[in-house]
């Protein structure tokens, strides 16, 4: 059927003037768009101030937060990192960070499970975490006189990870050398969840016997050195140059757990620093790899450090972002594009377990979003032409409602949608 667009109103109407409302395929006009953009509110407009420069994303954020941790139960092993949303307009609480992909925009710190975004903070230039401020719990080790005193970022930290149901399953939380420091995982791991990450040599905590700089070490190749400070134990170990680790869920014994062979790449050699060369030589020799034994600890960080990257990647693939003036809709793009995500991931795990791997709407995201927005389109008619006899539509793949199921995104995803480090081999689940 032809339509023809009036321009008064933009809407698109049949050739003889009668309103499409039995073709499905009918248009939305500019006009009618930029209406709904203009109007489009989460919150009502509020007379008095509000607690946090995102409440306009309330209650959506928090609705949306609870639907993720109940339809899906994460690994072991899930790692907090932060994340970029682009917006570069006039905003007191973004940030600018050049050495990442988005350099500027809102900073958010997410806690995600190989790509599922599963609990986030957001974070400002000038607040800081609105929301995050409650001290620790306790009990305190130290004794009522002398807690544990946990800076506002081990406190956003410590209360994303309560968020994992830590009573029931245990967890091993990885995160980068911005966020290690003993008081923060000597508090988790009083409540079961065991950590592992990188350090700075200033962190909270850290022993000053391991305070080598790195640049001057002449340590040899392999070289494991520890000291337990508060239950936590802080290691530097020689690979090409010198790594610092904390962790609580793992030890120095000398047992084969503790390390973990595999293939390394040959480092190139830098001008300068003999010791360094007489290193290198000495482990590879003229092999361009060789079979070497790592620390437990290192192989496993390597592995499961990139679950936030993930997440990251997939979004990179969906970006549904337009050009707005108003500061908090960015943030609703990024919720919107980690719903999706979210629920393709769970929907591609749903089919993963029933054996129906022919199924091509769950092989790609696109084509799942793709259907998925059609599906929406289809239900929404439906309901506004419940009543037209002559109207009968058929909603492909839809199943009665049931109630919510949670699963375990044990890593058997489909082929055809496996980004980098995602694999089956990549999650140790506890069973």
């Amino acid at each position: 059927m032809g339509l023809y667009r009036n321009a008064a109103v933009g809407e698109y109407w049949n050739k003889d003037g009668t309103s499409p409302t039995n073709n499905i395929t009918s248009y939305m006009g500019q006009t009618r768009f930029e209406e709904i953009k203009r109007w489009f509110h989460i919150s009502p407009p509020a007379t008095f101030p509000r607690n946090g420069w995102y409440e306009k994303l309330q209650p959506l954020t928090g609705n949306l937060e609870r639907r993720f941790q109940l339809y899906v139960l994460p690994a072991s092993q899930v790692a907090v990192d932060e994340m970029m949303v682009r917006f570069t307009g006039r905003s007191q609480h973004t940030v600018r960070m050049p050495s990442k992909p988005i350099p500027e925009g809102y900073k958010i710190y997410a806690l995600c499970d190989r790509g599922y975004t599963y609990a986030w903070a957001y974070s400002s230039r000038v607040d800081s975490f609105l929301g995050f401020d409650k001290p620790f719990p306790g009990p305190h080790p130290k004794g009522p006189d002398n807690p544990l005193v946990l800076s506002p970022t081990s406190r956003m930290f410590f209360w994303l990870c309560q968020s994992l149901p830590s009573k029931e399953h245990r967890f091993t939380v990885y995160c980068d050398n911005y966020f290690s420091n003993v008081p923060l995982f000597k508090a988790l791991g009083i409540f079961g969840i065991t950590c592992c990450g990188t350090a700075r040599p200033n962190s909270a905590g850290y022993p000053a016997a391991l305070k080598i700089n790195k640049h001057q070490s002449e340590l040899e190749w392999g070289t494991m050195a520890g000291e337990v400070v508060d239950d936590v134990l802080c290691i530097i170990w020689q690979d090409k140059s010198l790594v610092r680790f904390m962790t609580t869920a793992y030890n120095m014994k000398p047992s084969i757990e503790t390390y973990t062979y595999r293939e390394r790449r040959r480092p190139r050699i830098p001008k300068g620093r003999s010791h360094y060369r007489n290193m290198i030589e000495s482990v590879w020799g003229e092999n361009a790899r060789q079979v070497l034994p790592l620390p437990t600890a290192s192989v496993d960080y390597n592995l499961f450090m990139g679950g936030v990257d993930i997440a990251d990647q997939r979004r990179s693939y969906l970006c549904n972002q337009l050009r707005v003036c108003r500061t908090w809709v960015p943030l609703f793009f990024w919720l919107l594009l980690t719903t999706s995500i979210n629920s393709f991931l769970v929907a591609q795990q749903d089919q993963a377990q029933r054996g129906n791997s022919a199924d091509k709407r769950f092989n790609d995201s696109r084509t799942f979003l793709r259907d998925l927005a059609w599906q929406l389109v289809q239900e929404g008619y439906n309901e506004d032409h419940a009543g037209d006899l002559n109207f009968q539509l058929t909603t492909i793949g839809s199943t009665p409602h049931q109630e919510p199921t949670r699963r375990a995104l044990n890593g058997d995803f489909l082929l055809g949608n496996k980004p980098l480090g995602n694999s089956s081999q990549s999650r140790k689940q506890d069973k």
